[in-house]
């Protein structure tokens, strides 16, 4: 006798929790940033009524809503991170009348890469040059590179990955003369926040010109150097703090850490 009631309390369990709605929330994303957009996918019993509150790493209150899912069982909600709110885990709960789930997603501000390029001044139509790219401060990411004519439509050349020093190197060809424009992105990563860079080269009908820059390979961070140059009248220089146009001749102070291109 005590085995049968077993057997029925067993299989009366097993009938409740196959009674008992299933419901999920999932965030769109591991990882937010303090201003950005999050959205919450809810999923369970078609036109049920789900609250869903969001918590903060200390428990505060950060959000608080009421839906209804639609005839698929489904609804998405999204809210705005502030400013002010705080790194750290944020936890994700869902309720509706017999079943309960939770998630969390991670807030944190992630430092920049920026992205340094560094094309060909002038290129012969037709012909392949290449553009050299630096990730400061020098982590090895992946980019999408496009080029296209100013003020044309942007065309994708390719995906390239940084070597260990940051260093992406990829070629382009202009197919008409005039000025075009070449743009990486890089779309970001738990690591680090997404970046562009774009910049611009000239293509031309007769043979680009030669000029050379000589300059020192490494130096220290404030030291100087006299810009030498053949074949030009002016160098434009690229760093992480930006561009800066010096005369040949000029003594130029290195006051920005990292690659000058």
């Amino acid at each position: 006798m005590r085995r049968y009631w077993l057997i029925l309390m067993l299989a009366m369990l097993a009938m409740l929790s196959l009674a008992a709605p299933i419901l999920t929330v999932a965030p769109g994303s591991r990882f937010y940033e303090p201003g950005s957009l999050v959205t919450l996918e809810i999923r369970g019993p078609s036109h049920a009524v789900v609250g869903v509150e969001v918590r903060g790493p200390k428990g505060e209150l950060v959000f608080l809503d009421q839906v209804v899912l639609d005839a698929a069982g489904r609804a998405v909600l999204s809210f705005k991170l502030g400013p002010s709110h705080v790194e750290g885990v944020y936890m994700v709960y869902a309720a509706t009348p017999g079943a309960m789930a939770k998630a969390s997603f991670i807030v944190a501000q992630r430092p920049p890469v920026t992205l340094i390029l560094a094309p060909p001044g002038q290129v012969r139509v037709g012909e392949e040059a290449v553009v050299y790219c630096f990730a400061y401060p020098g982590v090895r990411v992946k980019v999408t590179a496009f080029t296209r004519i100013e003020g044309g439509d942007w065309i994708p050349i390719g995906e390239y990955e940084a070597n260990s020093s940051g260093w992406i190197a990829f070629k382009v060809k202009a197919g008409e003369p005039g000025v075009h424009e070449v743009k990486v992105v890089y779309s970001g990563s738990p690591e680090y926040a997404p970046s562009s860079a774009m910049a611009s080269f000239r293509a031309v009908e007769e043979p680009a010109p030669s000029w050379r820059v000589a300059a020192p390979p490494v130096k220290w961070l404030n030291e100087s150097i006299i810009l030498e140059c053949m074949g030009c009248d002016s160098v434009l220089a690229r760093t992480a703090a930006g561009e800066r146009r010096y005369a040949c001749g000029d003594e130029v102070v290195l006051d920005v850490p990292g690659p000058w291109i």
